[in-house]
């Protein structure tokens, strides 16, 4: 062993050393020569009063419920825009001057007059796959007016559909319409622009 003081070599059992004469602990002896003092533990810090909680920050119930409300309520004053509604749109049609103009014309307007009828039936049934008014004008002159018959058939049948959907009791008076064309054509348009302008003043 060796004294902690001086580095001395100690004698078994000595209780002093006899070069410094400093007094010998036998568990604090070293055996290390070079070893100095052993050091001193710091202390340990006393965890529970060193640690300060930070005070949490009380919430105010009610001024949240007020912010909320009145975020609320500025967003219902604000206006919300909507589209508009998509409504087909066809045009009411003076049956009397149409009649008047066919005869005058000897017939021409007549053709624009069946054009518009087609045209509008498609508009407000929303069919797309059952070819153009202007081809249906094509087929009936290059048929001689056959054509005319089926075009007449599916105008009717198109206004009954639209009437329908529009939640009406409505009739179909196709067939009558393809008839009354054999006798009086001018007739059947005249009671197709009717349901057509009907339709137009209920909807459109």
């Amino acid at each position: 062993m060796f004294c902690k003081q001086c580095g001395s070599e100690l004698q078994e059992g000595a209780n002093h050393c006899t070069s410094c004469g400093a007094a010998v602990n036998q568990t604090e002896a070293s055996s290390d020569p070079f070893a100095g003092p052993t050091p001193e533990a710091p202390p340990v810090p006393d965890m529970t009063s060193a640690t300060t909680e930070e005070p949490i920050p009380e919430v105010n119930l009610n001024q949240e419920d007020a912010t909320s409300s009145k975020a609320e309520s500025n967003y219902g004053s604000q206006s919300v825009y909507t589209s508009p509604v998509s409504v087909p749109r066809i045009e009411e049609r003076n049956i009397g001057l149409a009649i008047v103009l066919t005869l005058i014309t000897c017939g021409i307007y007549g053709i624009y007059w069946q054009y518009k009828v087609f045209e509008e039936s498609r508009i407000i049934s929303g069919t797309t796959d059952d070819g153009s008014a202007g081809m249906d004008i094509v087929l009936s002159i290059i048929t001689c007016g056959i054509y005319l018959f089926y075009a007449v058939y599916k105008s009717g049948q198109r206004i009954y559909q639209a009437q329908v959907a529009q939640g009406e009791n409505a009739t179909d008076d196709s067939i009558m319409l393809t008839i009354l064309l054999v006798f009086i054509q001018i007739v059947s348009f005249a009671l197709l622009q009717s349901k057509l302008n009907d339709y137009a003043k209920k909807y459109c």
